[in-house]
């Protein structure tokens, strides 16, 4: 049996615990429509960071920071056009003060599995994401069901941890009020929302099926990897992209 001191265990207790915090704040800058910050403040400055969806992975740094700033622009938009839609509610508000108005994330991370490497440089994890939100659309704002797996690798840089590869996949992914096995049908486009039609978030720059989403005649799908313990990040698998781009 390997010997270890208790101050060792204890380092490895607070890694987990900071970790664990990581990842309640990358939540909560959903929750609270932070998304435009979280790559600086949570990702590592990594080269080789990546981020993966159902549709591929987003590679490198200015791919993933990319897709958050997406997100934030969307905000900015969802902002402007309900301004507009709704003058007599925000008259007395800053753009500022109503930015995030009228959406919704509320992002809640679960169930967790967290390794921390033996060499203290990386750890792992993975939590479940049963989540509701919102978004604007063309056809005004809709509701979503969210069922997802959330894992990531971690990595310390000067003595933080930061994200380094994550997975946001989803298992079953569905709009409130309508049969999670059935098509996805947008409501009538309403004119005061007609723009929101024009936004996408951008493609992946690396296209591939990373996980099927939830149809009735789809094959069980076994959830991503769960962590398991490990000396340094070269003995174990990751979480991000694998191949040539």
């Amino acid at each position: 049996m390997k010997t270890v001191t208790a101050e060792y265990l204890v380092s490895r207790w607070e890694d987990r615990h900071r970790v664990q915090n990581l990842m309640g704040i990358y939540s909560q800058h959903h929750l609270i429509k932070r998304e435009g910050e979280i790559f600086t403040a949570l990702w590592s400055t990594a080269q080789d960071v990546s981020l993966a969806t159902n549709e591929g992975y987003y590679v490198g740094r200015d791919a993933v920071e990319g897709y958050y700033a997406a997100m934030h622009q969307r905000n900015e938009l969802t902002n402007r056009l309900l301004r507009a839609c709704f003058p007599e509610k925000v008259k007395d508000k800053t753009e500022e003060e109503t930015y995030g108005i009228g959406t919704m994330n509320y992002y809640p991370l679960d169930t967790p599995v967290i390794e921390i490497a033996e060499d203290g440089k990386t750890a792992k994890g993975i939590w479940a994401l049963r989540n509701t939100y919102s978004l604007l659309t063309a056809g005004g704002p809709e509701a979503y069901w969210q069922w997802a797996w959330v894992a990531a690798d971690f990595i310390k840089e000067q003595d933080d941890w930061k994200i380094w590869h994550l997975q946001y996949l989803n298992d079953v992914h569905g709009k409130a009020g309508q049969p999670l096995h059935a098509p996805y049908a947008p409501y009538p486009e309403l004119p005061e929302f007609a723009e929101m039609r024009a936004f996408t978030m951008p493609e992946p720059t690396v296209k591939t099926c990373v996980r099927p989403i939830y149809t009735v005649d789809r094959p069980f799908q076994q959830p991503p990897r769960i962590p398991e313990p490990y000396a340094r990040f070269e003995e174990t698998f990751s979480y991000g992209w694998q191949g040539k781009e």
